[in-house]
Protein backbone atom coordinates (compact mmCIF):
# COMPACT_ATOMS: atom_id res chain seq x y z
CA UNK A 1 0.00 0.00 0.00
CA UNK A 2 1.03 3.64 -1.05
CA UNK A 3 2.53 5.89 2.05
CA UNK A 4 0.04 8.15 0.61
CA UNK A 5 -3.17 9.24 -1.12
CA UNK A 6 -3.15 11.73 -4.29
CA UNK A 7 -5.05 14.31 -1.69
CA UNK A 8 -1.87 14.14 0.58
CA UNK A 9 0.63 14.34 -2.16
CA UNK A 10 -1.29 17.56 -3.67
CA UNK A 11 -1.23 18.90 0.23
CA UNK A 12 2.79 18.05 0.39
CA UNK A 13 2.99 19.84 -3.39
CA UNK A 14 1.51 22.65 -2.00
CA UNK A 15 4.00 23.09 0.80
CA UNK A 16 6.74 22.67 -1.02
CA UNK A 17 5.51 25.03 -3.49
CA UNK A 18 4.64 27.84 -1.02
CA UNK A 19 8.55 26.95 0.71
CA UNK A 20 10.12 27.32 -2.72
CA UNK A 21 8.21 30.47 -3.48
CA UNK A 22 9.02 32.25 -0.42
CA UNK A 23 12.78 31.51 -0.73
CA UNK A 24 12.90 32.72 -4.20
CA UNK A 25 11.38 36.15 -3.20
CA UNK A 26 13.58 36.38 -0.25
CA UNK A 27 16.41 35.57 -2.57
CA UNK A 28 14.79 38.57 -4.97
CA UNK A 29 14.66 40.48 -2.21
CA UNK A 30 17.94 40.16 -1.13
CA UNK A 31 19.50 40.98 -4.52
CA UNK A 32 17.68 43.62 -4.91
CA UNK A 33 18.72 45.04 -1.98
CA UNK A 34 15.26 45.36 -0.30
CA UNK A 35 16.43 42.67 2.17
CA UNK A 36 19.76 42.69 4.01
CA UNK A 37 21.55 39.17 4.08
CA UNK A 38 21.65 37.71 7.52
CA UNK A 39 25.03 37.25 7.66
CA UNK A 40 25.49 41.33 7.20
CA UNK A 41 22.46 42.02 9.79
CA UNK A 42 23.86 40.08 12.96
CA UNK A 43 27.43 41.76 12.10
CA UNK A 44 25.61 44.92 11.92
CA UNK A 45 24.49 44.72 15.33
CA UNK A 46 27.37 43.29 16.86
CA UNK A 47 29.35 46.29 15.53
CA UNK A 48 27.08 48.99 16.88
CA UNK A 49 28.43 50.91 19.68
CA UNK A 50 26.21 51.48 22.83
CA UNK A 51 25.06 55.15 23.43
CA UNK A 52 26.74 56.71 26.78
CA UNK A 53 24.02 56.93 29.42
CA UNK A 54 23.90 56.88 33.54
CA UNK A 55 23.46 53.12 33.81
CA UNK A 56 26.61 52.51 31.83
CA UNK A 57 28.60 54.87 33.86
CA UNK A 58 27.52 53.41 36.93
CA UNK A 59 28.17 49.81 36.43
CA UNK A 60 31.27 50.96 35.49
CA UNK A 61 31.96 52.26 38.78
CA UNK A 62 30.21 49.21 40.54
CA UNK A 63 32.79 46.68 38.47
CA UNK A 64 34.32 46.29 42.13
CA UNK A 65 31.78 45.52 43.82
CA UNK A 66 30.04 42.97 41.27
CA UNK A 67 32.09 40.14 40.01
CA UNK A 68 32.46 39.46 36.55
CA UNK A 69 32.01 36.16 35.13
CA UNK A 70 34.86 34.20 34.20
CA UNK A 71 36.44 34.34 30.50
CA UNK A 72 35.95 30.51 30.09
CA UNK A 73 32.39 30.59 31.23
CA UNK A 74 31.13 33.49 28.29
CA UNK A 75 33.43 31.02 25.95
CA UNK A 76 31.20 28.44 26.75
CA UNK A 77 27.92 30.39 26.18
CA UNK A 78 29.85 31.91 22.88
CA UNK A 79 30.06 28.15 21.66
CA UNK A 80 26.93 26.63 22.82
CA UNK A 81 25.03 29.22 20.91
CA UNK A 82 26.06 28.16 17.73
CA UNK A 83 25.53 24.49 17.95
CA UNK A 84 22.13 25.63 19.19
CA UNK A 85 21.64 27.07 16.07
CA UNK A 86 23.11 24.94 14.05
CA UNK A 87 20.57 22.19 16.51
CA UNK A 88 17.48 24.44 14.81
CA UNK A 89 18.60 24.72 11.45
CA UNK A 90 18.62 20.93 11.25
CA UNK A 91 15.47 20.73 12.33
CA UNK A 92 13.96 22.76 10.06
CA UNK A 93 15.65 21.03 7.69
CA UNK A 94 14.09 17.95 8.28
CA UNK A 95 10.66 19.68 8.59
CA UNK A 96 11.08 20.37 5.00
CA UNK A 97 8.12 18.00 3.58
CA UNK A 98 9.57 15.70 1.00
CA UNK A 99 8.86 12.79 -1.77
CA UNK A 100 12.38 11.17 -1.66
CA UNK A 101 11.94 7.54 -0.69
CA UNK A 102 8.49 7.44 -0.48
CA UNK A 103 6.04 4.87 -1.46
CA UNK A 104 3.80 5.90 -4.26
CA UNK A 105 3.00 2.55 -5.88
CA UNK A 106 0.34 2.92 -8.14
CA UNK A 107 -1.07 6.03 -7.61
CA UNK A 108 -3.15 7.89 -9.96
CA UNK A 109 -0.83 11.56 -9.95
CA UNK A 110 -1.98 12.66 -13.31
CA UNK A 111 -1.35 16.34 -13.98
CA UNK A 112 0.33 17.02 -10.94
CA UNK A 113 3.26 19.64 -10.60
CA UNK A 114 5.88 17.85 -9.43
CA UNK A 115 8.74 20.82 -10.73
CA UNK A 116 12.12 20.81 -9.15
CA UNK A 117 10.43 18.34 -6.44
CA UNK A 118 13.10 15.76 -4.83
CA UNK A 119 12.04 12.30 -5.89
CA UNK A 120 15.47 10.09 -5.26
CA UNK A 121 14.60 6.24 -4.54
CA UNK A 122 11.16 6.89 -4.61
CA UNK A 123 8.88 4.02 -5.38
CA UNK A 124 6.24 4.81 -8.36
CA UNK A 125 6.16 1.33 -10.15
CA UNK A 126 2.61 1.34 -12.06
CA UNK A 127 1.84 5.05 -10.82
CA UNK A 128 -0.17 7.05 -13.27
CA UNK A 129 2.01 10.56 -14.05
CA UNK A 130 0.30 11.38 -17.18
CA UNK A 131 1.05 15.06 -18.66
CA UNK A 132 2.49 15.69 -15.34
CA UNK A 133 5.52 18.61 -14.90
CA UNK A 134 8.44 16.97 -13.85
CA UNK A 135 11.22 19.05 -15.18
CA UNK A 136 14.30 19.74 -12.82
CA UNK A 137 13.23 16.93 -10.72
CA UNK A 138 15.41 14.72 -8.90
CA UNK A 139 14.46 11.24 -9.27
CA UNK A 140 17.99 8.95 -8.96
CA UNK A 141 17.09 5.72 -8.12
CA UNK A 142 13.91 6.21 -8.63
CA UNK A 143 11.27 3.07 -9.73
CA UNK A 144 9.36 3.98 -12.70
CA UNK A 145 8.74 0.55 -13.78
CA UNK A 146 5.41 0.14 -15.35
CA UNK A 147 4.64 3.76 -14.76
CA UNK A 148 2.46 6.11 -17.57
CA UNK A 149 4.62 9.21 -18.36
CA UNK A 150 2.87 9.89 -21.35
CA UNK A 151 2.62 13.23 -22.79
CA UNK A 152 4.67 14.49 -19.40
CA UNK A 153 7.45 16.60 -19.30
CA UNK A 154 10.97 15.88 -17.50
CA UNK A 155 13.06 18.34 -18.94
CA UNK A 156 16.60 18.79 -17.61
CA UNK A 157 14.93 16.45 -14.51
CA UNK A 158 17.90 13.95 -12.95
CA UNK A 159 16.99 9.90 -13.36
CA UNK A 160 20.32 8.87 -13.11
CA UNK A 161 19.77 4.68 -12.27
CA UNK A 162 16.63 5.03 -12.34
CA UNK A 163 14.22 1.45 -13.40
CA UNK A 164 11.76 2.78 -16.52
CA UNK A 165 11.29 -1.04 -17.42
CA UNK A 166 8.39 -1.31 -19.77
CA UNK A 167 7.14 2.60 -18.67
CA UNK A 168 5.02 4.47 -21.02
CA UNK A 169 7.11 7.09 -22.12
CA UNK A 170 5.25 8.11 -25.64
CA UNK A 171 5.77 11.80 -26.49
CA UNK A 172 7.41 12.72 -23.17
CA UNK A 173 9.88 15.56 -23.11
CA UNK A 174 13.18 14.36 -22.04
CA UNK A 175 15.00 17.04 -23.32
CA UNK A 176 18.55 17.51 -21.32
CA UNK A 177 17.70 15.11 -19.16
CA UNK A 178 20.29 12.67 -17.04
CA UNK A 179 19.65 8.75 -17.26
CA UNK A 180 22.88 7.45 -16.83
CA UNK A 181 22.52 3.38 -16.28
CA UNK A 182 18.83 3.79 -16.10
CA UNK A 183 16.77 0.59 -17.24
CA UNK A 184 14.33 1.47 -19.64
CA UNK A 185 14.12 -2.34 -21.33
CA UNK A 186 11.05 -2.66 -23.46
CA UNK A 187 10.14 1.08 -22.37
CA UNK A 188 7.52 2.95 -24.88
CA UNK A 189 9.33 6.20 -26.04
CA UNK A 190 7.61 6.66 -29.75
CA UNK A 191 7.76 10.42 -30.72
CA UNK A 192 9.60 11.09 -26.94
CA UNK A 193 11.58 14.28 -27.29
CA UNK A 194 15.33 13.28 -26.28
CA UNK A 195 17.36 16.32 -27.71
CA UNK A 196 20.54 16.45 -25.72
CA UNK A 197 19.86 14.21 -23.15
CA UNK A 198 22.17 11.38 -21.22
CA UNK A 199 21.74 7.55 -21.57
CA UNK A 200 25.57 6.87 -21.31
CA UNK A 201 25.16 3.46 -20.55
CA UNK A 202 21.60 2.83 -20.00
CA UNK A 203 20.02 -0.20 -21.19
CA UNK A 204 17.14 0.14 -23.54
CA UNK A 205 16.86 -3.36 -24.56
CA UNK A 206 13.73 -3.74 -26.65
CA UNK A 207 12.15 -0.36 -26.00
CA UNK A 208 10.31 1.74 -28.73
CA UNK A 209 11.66 4.56 -30.16
CA UNK A 210 10.09 4.78 -33.00
CA UNK A 211 9.51 8.72 -34.50
CA UNK A 212 11.61 9.72 -31.42
CA UNK A 213 13.84 13.01 -31.80
CA UNK A 214 17.39 11.95 -30.29
CA UNK A 215 19.46 14.27 -31.90
CA UNK A 216 22.65 15.55 -29.72
CA UNK A 217 21.54 13.02 -27.09
CA UNK A 218 24.43 10.68 -25.72
CA UNK A 219 24.25 7.16 -26.22
CA UNK A 220 27.44 6.02 -25.57
CA UNK A 221 28.41 2.82 -23.84
CA UNK A 222 24.22 2.04 -24.01
CA UNK A 223 22.36 -1.19 -25.33
CA UNK A 224 19.69 -0.85 -27.62
CA UNK A 225 19.54 -4.21 -28.93
CA UNK A 226 16.22 -5.06 -30.43
CA UNK A 227 15.38 -1.54 -29.93
CA UNK A 228 12.97 0.09 -32.36
CA UNK A 229 14.58 2.93 -33.91
CA UNK A 230 12.20 3.17 -37.22
CA UNK A 231 11.64 6.92 -38.51
CA UNK A 232 13.52 8.95 -35.76
CA UNK A 233 15.92 11.67 -35.69
CA UNK A 234 19.56 10.84 -34.43
CA UNK A 235 21.12 13.48 -35.95
CA UNK A 236 24.93 14.32 -34.35
CA UNK A 237 23.82 11.76 -31.36
CA UNK A 238 26.45 9.83 -29.69
CA UNK A 239 26.49 6.32 -30.16
CA UNK A 240 30.01 5.47 -29.32
CA UNK A 241 30.36 1.88 -28.11
CA UNK A 242 26.66 0.91 -28.69
CA UNK A 243 25.18 -2.88 -28.89
CA UNK A 244 22.34 -1.91 -32.17
CA UNK A 245 22.10 -6.26 -32.41
CA UNK A 246 18.67 -6.40 -33.94
CA UNK A 247 17.73 -2.94 -33.89
CA UNK A 248 15.51 -1.76 -36.27
CA UNK A 249 16.52 1.99 -37.79
CA UNK A 250 14.20 2.03 -41.23
CA UNK A 251 14.58 5.42 -42.19
CA UNK A 252 16.42 6.58 -39.31
CA UNK A 253 17.78 10.32 -39.41
CA UNK A 254 21.22 9.69 -38.69
CA UNK A 255 23.36 12.54 -39.86
CA UNK A 256 26.87 13.53 -38.50
CA UNK A 257 25.92 10.67 -35.60
CA UNK A 258 29.49 9.39 -33.84
CA UNK A 259 28.72 5.49 -34.19
CA UNK A 260 32.73 4.65 -33.98
CA UNK A 261 33.26 1.07 -32.60
CA UNK A 262 29.66 0.23 -32.38
CA UNK A 263 28.32 -3.23 -33.10
CA UNK A 264 25.51 -3.19 -35.45
CA UNK A 265 24.83 -6.90 -36.23
CA UNK A 266 21.58 -8.40 -37.66
CA UNK A 267 19.88 -5.06 -38.09
CA UNK A 268 17.69 -3.15 -40.36
CA UNK A 269 18.96 0.04 -41.59
CA UNK A 270 17.09 0.34 -45.24
CA UNK A 271 16.67 4.17 -46.38
CA UNK A 272 18.70 4.94 -43.49
CA UNK A 273 20.51 8.58 -43.66
CA UNK A 274 23.75 8.52 -42.24
CA UNK A 275 25.12 11.45 -44.25
CA UNK A 276 28.91 12.45 -42.23
CA UNK A 277 28.28 9.83 -39.94
CA UNK A 278 31.64 8.34 -38.28
CA UNK A 279 31.79 5.07 -38.10
CA UNK A 280 35.10 4.21 -37.90
CA UNK A 281 35.78 0.98 -36.55
CA UNK A 282 32.22 0.12 -36.33
CA UNK A 283 31.20 -3.62 -36.81
CA UNK A 284 28.04 -3.89 -39.25
CA UNK A 285 27.48 -7.35 -39.75
CA UNK A 286 24.60 -8.92 -41.93
CA UNK A 287 22.94 -5.80 -42.10
CA UNK A 288 20.21 -4.41 -44.85
CA UNK A 289 21.38 -1.01 -45.54
CA UNK A 290 19.33 -1.32 -48.72
CA UNK A 291 19.16 2.52 -50.24
CA UNK A 292 20.78 4.21 -47.69
CA UNK A 293 23.04 7.46 -47.65
CA UNK A 294 26.97 7.49 -46.29
CA UNK A 295 27.85 10.97 -48.21
CA UNK A 296 30.71 12.28 -46.23
CA UNK A 297 30.76 9.43 -43.94
CA UNK A 298 33.99 7.59 -41.95
CA UNK A 299 33.73 3.98 -42.07
CA UNK A 300 37.48 3.35 -41.45
CA UNK A 301 38.92 0.31 -40.56
CA UNK A 302 34.82 -0.86 -40.41
CA UNK A 303 33.87 -4.34 -40.87
CA UNK A 304 30.69 -4.55 -43.06
CA UNK A 305 31.12 -7.86 -43.82
CA UNK A 306 27.59 -9.56 -45.75
CA UNK A 307 25.91 -6.52 -45.59
CA UNK A 308 23.48 -5.44 -48.34
CA UNK A 309 24.12 -1.71 -49.30
CA UNK A 310 22.22 -2.26 -52.48
CA UNK A 311 21.68 0.93 -54.50
CA UNK A 312 23.09 2.62 -51.54
CA UNK A 313 24.97 6.12 -52.02
CA UNK A 314 28.34 5.66 -50.46
CA UNK A 315 29.85 9.25 -52.50
CA UNK A 316 33.33 10.63 -50.96
CA UNK A 317 33.01 8.19 -48.20
CA UNK A 318 36.32 7.28 -46.56
CA UNK A 319 36.17 3.49 -46.44
CA UNK A 320 40.01 2.94 -46.12
CA UNK A 321 41.12 -0.45 -44.56
CA UNK A 322 37.42 -1.54 -44.35
CA UNK A 323 36.35 -4.71 -44.35
CA UNK A 324 33.68 -5.56 -46.92
CA UNK A 325 33.68 -9.00 -47.62
CA UNK A 326 30.73 -10.21 -50.03
CA UNK A 327 28.39 -7.72 -49.34
CA UNK A 328 26.26 -6.40 -52.13
CA UNK A 329 26.56 -3.24 -53.83
CA UNK A 330 24.35 -3.66 -56.43
CA UNK A 331 23.37 -0.30 -58.38
CA UNK A 332 25.18 1.61 -55.49
CA UNK A 333 26.45 4.72 -56.48
CA UNK A 334 30.34 5.42 -54.79
CA UNK A 335 31.61 8.38 -56.79
CA UNK A 336 35.50 9.25 -55.30
CA UNK A 337 34.57 7.37 -52.12
CA UNK A 338 37.95 6.68 -51.17
CA UNK A 339 38.71 2.49 -50.47
CA UNK A 340 42.73 2.43 -49.82
CA UNK A 341 43.32 -1.25 -48.39
CA UNK A 342 40.37 -1.92 -48.46
CA UNK A 343 38.79 -5.65 -48.36
CA UNK A 344 36.07 -6.24 -50.90
CA UNK A 345 37.06 -9.94 -51.92
CA UNK A 346 33.64 -11.36 -53.35
CA UNK A 347 31.87 -8.21 -53.06
CA UNK A 348 29.36 -8.09 -55.98
CA UNK A 349 28.91 -4.33 -57.42
CA UNK A 350 27.32 -4.95 -60.49
CA UNK A 351 26.21 -1.97 -62.19
CA UNK A 352 27.84 0.40 -59.09
CA UNK A 353 28.63 3.97 -59.85
CA UNK A 354 32.60 3.83 -58.55
CA UNK A 355 33.74 6.67 -60.57
CA UNK A 356 37.21 8.05 -59.90
CA UNK A 357 37.00 6.07 -56.75
CA UNK A 358 40.39 5.20 -54.73
CA UNK A 359 41.25 1.68 -54.70
CA UNK A 360 45.22 1.91 -53.88
CA UNK A 361 46.12 -1.34 -52.59
CA UNK A 362 42.13 -2.99 -52.46
CA UNK A 363 41.37 -6.39 -52.56
CA UNK A 364 39.03 -6.94 -55.07
CA UNK A 365 39.56 -10.99 -55.72
CA UNK A 366 36.50 -12.20 -56.99
CA UNK A 367 34.55 -8.88 -57.35
CA UNK A 368 31.55 -8.16 -59.74
CA UNK A 369 32.06 -5.07 -60.86
CA UNK A 370 30.19 -5.83 -64.27
CA UNK A 371 28.95 -3.16 -66.24
CA UNK A 372 29.78 -0.85 -63.32
CA UNK A 373 30.94 2.94 -64.14
CA UNK A 374 34.54 2.67 -62.94
CA UNK A 375 35.73 6.17 -64.85
CA UNK A 376 38.85 7.56 -63.57
CA UNK A 377 38.80 4.96 -60.59
CA UNK A 378 42.20 3.80 -59.29
CA UNK A 379 43.28 0.22 -58.90
CA UNK A 380 47.33 1.19 -57.98
CA UNK A 381 48.68 -2.24 -56.75
CA UNK A 382 44.96 -3.57 -56.23
CA UNK A 383 44.50 -7.11 -56.42
CA UNK A 384 41.64 -7.69 -58.96
CA UNK A 385 42.37 -12.01 -59.35
CA UNK A 386 39.47 -13.61 -60.90
CA UNK A 387 36.96 -10.48 -60.58
CA UNK A 388 34.53 -9.31 -63.32
CA UNK A 389 34.92 -6.51 -64.95
CA UNK A 390 32.38 -7.17 -68.01
CA UNK A 391 30.68 -4.50 -70.02
CA UNK A 392 32.16 -1.73 -67.06
CA UNK A 393 33.51 1.56 -68.21
CA UNK A 394 37.04 1.65 -66.89
CA UNK A 395 37.75 5.48 -69.03
CA UNK A 396 41.07 6.51 -67.66
CA UNK A 397 41.09 4.34 -65.08
CA UNK A 398 44.36 3.65 -63.57
CA UNK A 399 45.77 -0.27 -62.98
CA UNK A 400 49.19 0.66 -62.33
CA UNK A 401 51.19 -2.67 -60.95
CA UNK A 402 47.54 -3.79 -60.01
CA UNK A 403 47.30 -7.74 -60.15
CA UNK A 404 44.32 -8.60 -62.43
CA UNK A 405 45.38 -12.14 -63.48
CA UNK A 406 42.28 -14.84 -65.05
CA UNK A 407 40.13 -11.23 -64.75
CA UNK A 408 37.31 -10.55 -67.40
CA UNK A 409 36.96 -7.85 -68.87
CA UNK A 410 34.98 -8.42 -71.78
CA UNK A 411 33.38 -6.07 -73.38
CA UNK A 412 34.31 -3.51 -71.12
CA UNK A 413 35.82 0.61 -72.15
CA UNK A 414 39.10 0.83 -70.73
CA UNK A 415 40.26 3.95 -73.57
CA UNK A 416 43.27 6.04 -71.88
CA UNK A 417 43.37 3.81 -68.86
CA UNK A 418 46.85 3.21 -67.40
CA UNK A 419 47.72 -0.62 -66.96
CA UNK A 420 51.85 -0.30 -67.14
CA UNK A 421 53.57 -3.21 -65.23
CA UNK A 422 50.25 -4.87 -64.37
CA UNK A 423 49.78 -8.32 -63.89
CA UNK A 424 46.82 -9.35 -66.79
CA UNK A 425 47.77 -13.22 -66.92
CA UNK A 426 44.87 -14.60 -68.99
CA UNK A 427 42.88 -12.28 -68.74
CA UNK A 428 39.65 -11.75 -70.92
CA UNK A 429 39.69 -8.28 -72.61
CA UNK A 430 37.42 -9.91 -75.70
CA UNK A 431 35.45 -7.26 -78.08
CA UNK A 432 36.86 -4.51 -74.98
CA UNK A 433 37.68 -0.82 -76.17
CA UNK A 434 41.41 -0.57 -75.28
CA UNK A 435 42.16 2.69 -77.11
CA UNK A 436 44.81 4.95 -76.13
CA UNK A 437 45.62 2.89 -73.10
CA UNK A 438 48.85 2.39 -72.03
CA UNK A 439 50.06 -1.35 -71.31
CA UNK A 440 53.79 -0.54 -71.32
CA UNK A 441 55.67 -3.31 -69.41
CA UNK A 442 52.58 -5.09 -68.47
CA UNK A 443 52.23 -8.93 -68.54
CA UNK A 444 49.24 -10.00 -70.82
CA UNK A 445 50.99 -13.68 -71.29
CA UNK A 446 47.79 -16.00 -72.81
CA UNK A 447 45.40 -13.38 -72.49
CA UNK A 448 42.08 -13.09 -74.92
CA UNK A 449 42.17 -9.83 -77.07
CA UNK A 450 40.66 -11.20 -80.15
CA UNK A 451 38.14 -8.44 -81.80
CA UNK A 452 39.56 -5.46 -79.06
CA UNK A 453 39.66 -2.20 -80.35
CA UNK A 454 44.08 -1.68 -79.33
CA UNK A 455 44.34 1.68 -81.85
CA UNK A 456 47.08 3.77 -80.79
CA UNK A 457 47.34 1.74 -77.46
CA UNK A 458 51.25 1.72 -76.35
CA UNK A 459 52.49 -1.91 -75.21
CA UNK A 460 55.98 -1.54 -75.37
CA UNK A 461 58.03 -4.08 -73.42
CA UNK A 462 54.50 -5.59 -72.83
CA UNK A 463 54.90 -9.27 -72.57
CA UNK A 464 52.50 -11.17 -74.70
CA UNK A 465 53.29 -14.57 -75.13
CA UNK A 466 50.45 -16.62 -76.28
CA UNK A 467 48.30 -13.74 -76.24
CA UNK A 468 45.31 -13.55 -79.09
CA UNK A 469 44.98 -10.83 -81.18
CA UNK A 470 42.83 -12.77 -83.11
CA UNK A 471 40.47 -9.56 -85.46
CA UNK A 472 42.25 -6.99 -82.76
CA UNK A 473 42.31 -3.91 -84.45
CA UNK A 474 45.83 -2.50 -83.52
CA UNK A 475 45.97 0.48 -85.75
CA UNK A 476 49.33 2.92 -85.00
CA UNK A 477 49.67 0.91 -81.96
CA UNK A 478 53.08 0.73 -80.23
CA UNK A 479 54.68 -2.85 -79.85
CA UNK A 480 58.47 -1.35 -79.60
CA UNK A 481 60.25 -4.21 -77.32
CA UNK A 482 57.01 -6.49 -76.36
CA UNK A 483 57.78 -10.17 -76.52
CA UNK A 484 55.47 -11.55 -78.89
CA UNK A 485 56.06 -15.04 -79.42
CA UNK A 486 53.39 -17.63 -79.93
CA UNK A 487 50.67 -14.74 -80.44
CA UNK A 488 48.01 -14.92 -82.48
CA UNK A 489 47.22 -12.20 -84.89
CA UNK A 490 45.28 -13.62 -87.75
CA UNK A 491 42.97 -11.08 -89.29
CA UNK A 492 44.07 -8.05 -87.44
CA UNK A 493 44.35 -4.57 -88.51
CA UNK A 494 48.15 -3.74 -87.87
CA UNK A 495 48.08 -0.99 -90.13
CA UNK A 496 51.28 1.49 -88.84
CA UNK A 497 51.98 -0.84 -85.94
CA UNK A 498 54.88 0.26 -84.34
CA UNK A 499 58.07 -2.29 -83.77
CA UNK A 500 55.56 -5.46 -84.91
CA UNK A 501 57.62 -7.82 -86.93
CA UNK A 502 55.57 -11.13 -88.58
Amino acid sequence: MADLTREEVEELLDKMREIREREEEEAEQRASGELPEPEEEEAGEEAEPAEPTGETETAETDETETPAEPADAEEEKEEEEPEEEAEEAEEEEDDRPTLAGLNLEGLDLSGLQFYGIDMMETNLQNANLQDTDISGSNMENADLAGANLQDSILVESRLRGANLEKANLEKTDLRSAELHEANLKEAQLSEARLSKAKFIRSTLTGANLTGADLSRANFKGADMTQTDLSDSKMAAANFFEVNFTGANMTRALIKGARMAQALIKDAKMMRADLTGSDLSDCRILNVDLSRSRFNSSILRRATLDGTNLSESILDIADCNQASLIGVTLDGARLQRIKLNEANLAGAKLPGADLSRARLNQANLEGVDLSGGNLEGADFTEARLEGADLSRANLKEAILTKAHANNTFFTGARLEEAKCESTELRNADFAGSYLNHASFVKANLEGSDLHRASIEQANLSDAKLQNANFTGAKLYRAKLTGADTKGAAFESADLTETEGYSA
